[in-house]
């Protein structure tokens, strides 16, 4: 903790000129670095009430960016390789210490002033930490964090003039999950999802569009085909766009989810995906944001579980104290109604953090988190606090 102290004293001495917002440079107005240093301090690492394990988490996150721009049209991608280094304990040791990376291209392109495409794809190398994900309940079970491999391709078209009254756009997306782990009951977790979706917008203010979104998702698990099931969504509502008072969208709709193993619980409710933010001055803006869905899970130890009835909602309050300096509030709370399983949790979640901007290609920030974990199952209680130190450089 002292060694942060002096790394806030000595960052906040470098500059006392008037910093712009951070914008960092690009190389030949295409490539854009950025190198960002992360001090972590987790007072329960295992979310694990019983016996906690607290330790300073070290991260360094370098990464590129390009985009090359052809008119309208738009190219680009981005890798970001972020390394994690734990502190020496009694548990936390160089077993837990992992590096990810993350990789995307896209591409943006307008035919005519009537027709347009969008092109996702993304490779990511990644983990779960012990007690996350499917060690929350056992997080020695396993010796280090589960690595895994997740692929997303997505395609989108788009037919209507950016000023017409109506669009409609149709689009297909693929996302595929590997755990890189000997364990079966780990590997029954494997699935790969396509989703296909059709989607209108109608314009019926200067911001303010009528939008439906109609989507079908196949989702098959490699080595446990009973919990092979089809998700269908029809979602209507209002998104608000190019308005300097509120953005975002807010839709209702109704969720089907069936397996294909007949002993398993279909789903079939109401959803909502709502966040919209808010901006009364210039200097504040206030978000909220609710969800509701049923969503696929798979567990070492639950396999029984055939969805989550989940449920999130937030609010934040951002407020920008002068050009240098800004602060960001949230509160979170989630419900997540484990189906198949006699389990329960509730989450509640506040997270502060201020932002001082030294320079375009500088700025630090300070954040605290407290997460609060209450579940019908013990072994799913917890507190945690986490307290951050970020810099991020850029050119």
């Amino acid at each position: 903790m002292k060694f942060i102290i002096i790394l806030i004293l000595s960052l906040f001495t470098i500059s006392k000129t008037f910093a712009d917002p951070f914008q960092p440079a690009k190389v030949f107005r295409i490539f854009e670095p950025q190198f960002t240093t992360i001090i972590e301090y987790d007072d329960n690492i295992y979310t694990d009430q019983s016996a906690t394990v607290s330790s300073f988490i070290y991260y360094l996150k370098p990464s590129i960016a390009f985009t090359i721009e052809d008119g309208a049209n738009r190219y680009g991608g981005e890798y970001i390789l972020t390394s994690s280094f734990y502190s020496d304990n009694q548990e936390a040791n160089d077993n837990d210490d992992m590096t990810d990376h993350e990789f995307s291209l896209f591409s943006y392109n307008e035919f005519t002033s009537k027709h347009r495409t969008n092109l996702y794809l993304g490779y990511d190398n990644l983990h779960e930490r012990r007690g996350s994900g499917f060690t929350d309940e056992r997080p020695f079970s396993v010796g280090t964090p589960i690595e895994y491999d997740q692929s997303i391709v997505h395609f989108h078209y788009q037919f209507g003039g950016r000023n017409a009254k109506m669009r409609i756009g149709a689009g297909v997306s693929y996302y595929d999950k590997e755990y890189d782990s000997d364990n079966q009951s780990i590997r029954n977790n494997d699935f790969d999802k396509v989703t296909y979706s059709a989607d209108a917008d109608y314009q019926i203010g200067n911001v303010t569009f009528l939008t439906l979104d109609i989507s079908s998702a196949e989702v098959s698990y490699t080595n446990l085909s009973e919990k092979d099931n089809r998700d269908k969504q029809v979602l209507l509502g209002l998104t608000w766009r190019g308005s300097s008072l509120i953005n975002g969208r807010a839709r209702i709709g109704y969720q089907y989810k069936t397996f294909s193993d007949a002993e398993r619980d279909d789903f079939q409710g109401n959803t909502v995906d709502f966040r919209v933010n808010w901006l009364p001055k210039a200097r504040d803006i206030y978000s909220l944001t609710l969800r509701r869905a049923a969503e696929d899970y798979g567990s070492i130890g639950e396999q029984t579980v055939d969805y989550i009835n989940h449920f999130t909602g937030s609010v934040g309050w951002q407020h920008q104290w002068t050009n240098k300096f800004d602060s960001n509030i949230q509160f979170a709370y989630t419900n997540e109604d484990y189906i198949g399983a006699d389990r329960e949790d509730k989450i509640t979640n506040i997270n502060a953090e201020l932002i001082y901007g030294f320079a375009r290609w500088l700025n630090l920030s300070a954040g605290v988190q407290h997460l609060v974990s209450s579940s019908n199952t013990d072994n799913y209680d917890y507190d945690q606090n986490i307290y951050t130190v970020t810099l991020r450089v850029g050119l």
